[in-house]
């Protein structure tokens, strides 16, 4: 969904990834990332515009980085998802898909190891939970976490743990998810792309997430936009 907010000639591109988990960042089924510049980085990157030498990505191509209008409004909108009590944001815009059950928030959320193999089962029957990365319950009351960083985008899906996980421990990427649209519009719209997290970018792929990582995807957009509008 591309939404245009012409008072500020603002573009927003909005849809799901696949998330990038490290240690450093906690990333969840269902939480929200956001394309800010991130070092030499304009906030996308197209990882299949480049190489990787020794270990380290060089880009061959560069992309344009989100307006400056949309990344000065940034500021307020994390002080506010920091007070659940005082702005509902996007929480409160979560509850707009409670009567349609294909957007609810599925039960289960599992990150297997970046060796772990695919046994088998839509949604992973067979698959080795002793594979499985321990990782404890949040105490956040918000919904979802958000995160402000490097997207990756190309024309080809990733579905590699191990890829994945070398681009997000890439002292100058440190991608947070991968996507397959972002950088065909970034050098001809720029605009600040959000997306939300449907899956793990790894063999045990499956749809389950992809309605409720599209609606936060919206809710956060939904709240950006009321920011604005302030």
């Amino acid at each position: 969904m591309t939404r245009t907010f012409y008072k500020l000639r603002l573009v927003l591109m909005v849809g799901i990834a696949g998330g990038a988990p490290t240690s450093e960042q906690d990333i969840r089924l269902g939480d929200v990332v956001v394309s800010v510049p991130y070092k030499n980085i304009g906030g996308v990157v197209q990882f299949d515009m480049g190489k990787r030498i020794d270990g380290t990505f060089q880009r061959t191509g560069h992309l344009n980085s989100p307006p400056a209008q949309a990344l000065n409004i940034l500021p307020e909108i994390k002080r506010r998802h920091q007070f659940p009590d005082q702005y509902g944001g996007v929480d409160e815009h979560l509850k707009r898909f409670d009567n349609d059950t294909r957007f609810h928030r599925p039960s289960i959320d599992r990150l297997f190891r970046s060796d772990s193999k695919h046994q088998g089962g839509k949604s992973c029957e067979g698959c080795d939970s002793s594979e499985l990365v321990a990782r404890p319950p949040r105490t956040s009351p918000r919904a979802i976490d958000v995160f402000y960083g490097t997207i990756a985008s190309s024309n080809t899906l990733m579905k590699d743990a191990r890829a994945r996980d070398s681009y997000a421990h890439d002292p100058e990427l440190g991608v947070l998810c991968f996507e397959m649209e972002a950088a065909g519009l970034m050098n001809d719209s720029p605009c600040l792309v959000i997306r939300g997290i449907c899956d793990y970018c790894d063999l045990h792929k499956n749809d389950e997430w992809h309605y409720y990582a599209a609606a936060t995807a919206a809710a956060y957009a939904r709240e950006l936009l009321s920011v604005i509008e302030l």
